[in-house]
């Protein structure tokens, strides 16, 4: 719908109104598939800097909030598993890998978040790249075997529904 279209112009002009991020995604290849025998990614985009950006948009960039919530959907391992990708494709991580992030409403605020980059020593890495690292090998052994089985226990079934501690003292029902 043009009004759609209308908010989708507003908020890449936003985006693109920073010189540092404009310059950075210029000459950049969208959605390029890096696919393995047992994997594949799609990022968002692959700079000519050679750096991975995957868009988000958030009703809160705040980083305190939106780290939350990129640690609870997974953004820091999916970052791990598309540099370890990246780098089974060209032989080497790419130079970086950041999602930027903008909210969902006016003004259309944005912020990049590094969880990676090839510049800093392992040791200095954004904690996101530690805690995706932590992340992904579990992952990737339960995913073997849930293919080995073909079993996949997080589907199917009931359970009951339940409700944060937290949610239920607000409520007060605890």
């Amino acid at each position: 719908p043009p009004a759609d279209f209308d908010k989708i112009e507003r908020m890449r002009h936003v985006a693109m109104s920073d010189p540092e991020f404009a310059a950075m995604v210029e000459g950049g290849h969208p959605e390029i598939s890096i696919v393995t025998d047992e994997f594949k990614a799609r990022p968002d985009l692959i700079t000519g800097a050679q750096w991975i950006i995957n868009y988000k948009t958030t009703t809160d960039a705040d980083p305190g909030r939106f780290s939350r919530k990129a640690a609870d959907l997974g953004y820091p391992m999916r970052a791990v598993m598309e540099c370890e990708l990246f780098k089974k494709a060209y032989g080497n991580y790419p130079r970086g890998y950041a999602l930027m992030v903008q909210e969902k409403e006016s003004p259309y605020i944005c912020k990049l978040f590094i969880i990676y980059d090839a510049s800093r020593p392992a040791d200095e890495q954004p904690a996101a790249w530690h805690y995706g690292r932590s992340e992904l090998a579990p992952a990737i052994k339960m995913y073997r075997k849930c293919c080995e089985e073909n079993r996949w226990p997080a589907l199917g079934g009931a359970e009951d529904l339940q409700i944060p501690d937290y949610i239920m003292k607000r409520a007060g029902l605890l």
